[in-house]
């Protein structure tokens, strides 16, 4: 799943968007399958709104199944459902094909392993299963193996717990993917889970009208909501009315739009001394709200003190990177990374770094906001 806050229900009709998916993640406790999709526009709240769900249902015994398509692989078949595969077995990149082969053996139910293992090692690119199975199935064969394979896996989850499945960004999806997940949105019918897809908006795929699926669309905050997420960003500070206004005006009613345009106002007030905890802004004008989102990142980036050095390196390496991998490339002494790493991994940065998971990864979207 993608990384984000925990989303704040300000708009009404948030709040009922999560309620109605705390209604169907019900429904799959008691056995009865249920998907639900999302659309929406960027930024629009769909990821928070399956973080909150995610939240809410932590205590409760469940499996979590994440599923992310790329704009990058659009042309992988597959591709969400290998990067599962390959998560789900603990299959590292470096890995010889012999522990690549362990792994997704140890990772299989023991009654499927005899017939899947060899499909998905091959789905998978394992050197030794693909030269198995090379001139003995046909294209149709192989595809309908796989699929049977995949869907095994999500039957064999299902017989402990229910299953919280989460699909993102389908509209990026490859079309061997969309094949399947047709297959997934029938099988769910039966089975004790909840599959939550997300996509912006798009026509409506034939399986949206099956009688388990709910089509949610999010929509854009009006006036009142804009105002009152503003309110909770600057906390108990105020700024003038016109910035607020300008801040609606070039946020286009997009929740994640307004808190990075406040948040970036609020970084350019300089704070001066006040009786209680949170002092006032020095006065602010509308001309420090930035005209658009990237203006915006681009003034939190240039307030970091090696920010847009460290994002250009970012945005070639890709989405996700280790530590030590940044360590390598960017010309800072080993005793800053600490304190450089603490003044990233601040809410009201851009960045968020990890050293525990050795990872860098944006903050909330910010990687996919020039896409």
């Amino acid at each position: 799943m993608k990384h984000c806050v925990p989303m704040k229900c300000t708009s009404s009709a948030a709040r009922r968007s999560f309620e109605l998916l705390l209604r169907r993640w019900e429904q799959p406790t008691t056995g009865e399958g249920r998907v639900v999709l999302l659309s929406g526009e960027p930024g629009i709240g769909k990821s928070r709104l399956i973080a909150a769900l995610a939240q809410s249902v932590g205590d409760t015994p469940h499996a979590v199944v994440q599923l992310a398509c790329s704009p990058h692989y659009q042309d992988a078949p597959l591709y969400p459902f290998i990067r599962q595969i390959e998560r789900a077995a603990n299959i590292k990149r470096d890995d010889a094909p012999a522990a690549k082969l362990a792994k997704l053996r140890c990772s299989l139910p023991a009654e499927h392993q005899t017939p899947d293992v060899a499909i998905l090692a091959d789905l998978l690119s394992i050197d030794s299963a693909a030269e198995d199975l090379a001139g003995t199935l046909t294209p149709h064969q192989r595809k309908e193996m796989t699929f049977a394979a995949i869907l095994r896996q999500f039957k064999s989850w299902a017989r402990t717990v229910p299953i919280l499945s989460v699909l993102e960004d389908v509209h990026w999806a490859d079309p061997t993917s969309l094949e399947l997940l047709n297959l997934l949105v029938e099988t769910a019918e039966r089975l004790p889970m909840l599959l939550v897809i997300t996509t912006r908006p798009m026509p409506q795929p034939l399986w949206a009208s099956r009688p388990q699926v709910t089509v949610q669309f999010l929509n854009a905050f009006n006036r009142r909501d804009a105002a009152s997420l503003i309110q909770e960003v600057i906390g108990g500070r105020t700024i003038p009315e016109e910035v607020i206004d300008r801040i609606i005006a070039h946020a286009d009613g997009v929740p994640l739009y307004i808190e990075e345009l406040t948040t970036t106002v609020l970084e350019r007030g300089l704070p001066r001394q006040g009786d209680g905890h949170l002092p006032p802004f020095e006065p602010l004008s509308a001309d420090a709200v930035p005209t658009s989102l990237q203006a915006s990142l681009m003034a939190r980036l240039d307030a970091l003190p090696i920010g847009k050095e460290v994002a250009q390196i970012g945005s070639v390496i890709g989405r996700d990177f280790s530590f030590e991998m940044l360590q390598a490339l960017v010309s800072i002494p080993a005793a800053q990374w600490s304190g450089r790493s603490r003044t990233w991994s601040k809410p009201e940065s851009c960045l968020c770094v990890s050293r525990r998971r050795k990872l860098l990864i944006p903050f909330l979207h910010q990687s996919e906001l020039a896409i």
